[in-house]
């Protein structure tokens, strides 16, 4: 792979005057480009696959002071993100540092090999929580499988969004909204499509960030991060 998390030593005295070595993890890479992660759910997952969704929303961490695009916490134009996603574990290997299984989404397997820092992790994983299925926040990057480049960042209020926007976000645009389409409406199908997306977007926005005071009718700040896949090498 062309993504690598390099772990190098350093040395530091100590007063009986011999070396103490602890790690220190440099940047995740991909190639020469940053990668941070960031978490989607299965049905986004398989969105992002099908290349229906190329546009994602996240609320700013603060709402009540200027926000500078160069303090969005997933990077940069042309930075790398590596998609976190839930997964199920269902062997591990003490000898070569790999585990197996199967992502949640779509069930395709992996046997991966983990860094020392990542197994180290693993192994603090009480023996009954190492294996079945794990939420997409304690996935390791070595497992990672889709890369997502930033190709747009801006801030806006979420209700600024359009519903061409809805449908990149990977609001599903196919027979569930055709069934709502009325032919008494006067607007075209296109538009009344559009209308449905925006009004799916709501709720789906709802259903995830109400709990978190962030809903729709609170109206907050988001990052609209727009994306391409971008494939690894092996």
């Amino acid at each position: 792979m062309i993504y690598q998390n390099i772990n190098k030593t350093k040395g530091g005295g100590k007063k009986d005057g011999s070396t103490r070595l602890y790690l220190v993890s440099s940047p995740l890479l991909f190639g020469d480009k940053i990668m941070k992660p960031i978490l989607f759910n299965s049905e986004m997952v398989r969105a992002i696959q099908a290349g229906r969704k190329t546009q994602t929303r996240r609320v700013c961490k603060f709402q009540d002071r200027p926000i500078r695009l160069k303090d969005c916490p997933y990077g940069k134009v042309g930075d790398v993100l590596w998609m976190r996603e839930s997964y199920y574990i269902n062997g591990h290997s003490k000898t070569n540092f790999a585990i197996s299984g199967w992502y949640i989404s779509d069930k395709e397997e992996f046997d991966r090999r983990l860094t020392v820092h990542e197994q180290q992790k693993f192994l603090k994983w009480k023996w009954k929580k190492q294996f079945g299925p794990k939420p997409s926040i304690f996935m390791f990057h070595s497992l990672a499988r889709i890369f997502l480049e930033i190709t747009n960042i801006r801030v806006e209020r979420v209700q600024e969004i359009s519903g061409a926007d809805c449908i990149d976000e990977g609001i599903v645009t196919g027979t569930s909204l055709n069934m709502k389409l009325s032919r008494t409406d006067p607007k075209p199908f296109h538009e009344q499509r559009l209308v449905l997306a925006r009004k799916e977007f709501q709720n789906l926005w709802d259903a995830i960030n109400t709990k978190r005071s962030f809903g729709w009718d609170v109206n907050p700040w988001v990052w609209c991060i727009e994306f391409k896949q971008s494939e690894s090498e092996e």
